[in-house]
């Protein structure tokens, strides 16, 4: 339900759940009474209403619970195993992070430089490549919806109106 795109696609998704875990009152319960009531925080079809360049999780301890638990065969590690898995993580995410700001500047070198991407300034060189796209996908639509376009953006449609959603989130 947290990856749902709409609303259509959450409810199906409860009523799979219920139908899937009958034999599971109480958590049904539960999560009626505590996460339903709260779904907009949460549920995907509401989560992609708000800017967050992609982020999923509301706490990093989160995100890092989850990914250390793929690192444990079993929860019957001893403390030294967790500390190594521990290590191996830490290294693992160092490594990845390194290559993909790496990564990230050598896109945004090349794919928002030069005079048509002078209205961003510096800021191309301080947020990461999704968030400038983003905004690059959003002047474009302003610029083609202006009676006349432009050279690049030649069809002058009118703007739909706002729902308050980025696309593809």
């Amino acid at each position: 339900m947290v990856y749902c795109q709409d609303e259509d696609e959450f409810d199906e998704a409860w009523d799979r759940f219920q139908t899937e875990f009958p034999e599971q009152e109480a958590i049904r319960s539960y999560l009626e009474t505590h996460y339903l009531p709260c779904k907009e925080q949460w549920g995907g079809p509401w989560v992609t209403r708000y800017q967050n360049f992609g982020q999923r999780t509301t706490s990093p301890t989160e995100s890092a619970h989850r990914e250390l638990k793929s690192y444990l065969v079993n929860g019957k590690s001893s403390l030294y195993k967790l500390h190594e898995v521990i290590q191996e993580m830490l290294n693992t995410k160092e490594i990845t992070y390194k290559q993909r700001i790496a990564t990230q500047k050598a896109r945004l070198r090349t794919e928002f430089k030069g005079p048509s991407f002078g209205w961003l300034g510096s800021t191309n060189m301080e947020v990461s490549y999704k968030a400038v796209d983003k905004v690059n996908h959003q002047k474009k639509i302003a610029i083609a919806s202006q009676p006349g376009g432009s050279a690049r953006y030649p069809t002058g449609r009118p703007l739909r109106p706002c729902t308050g959603r980025f696309s593809r989130q």
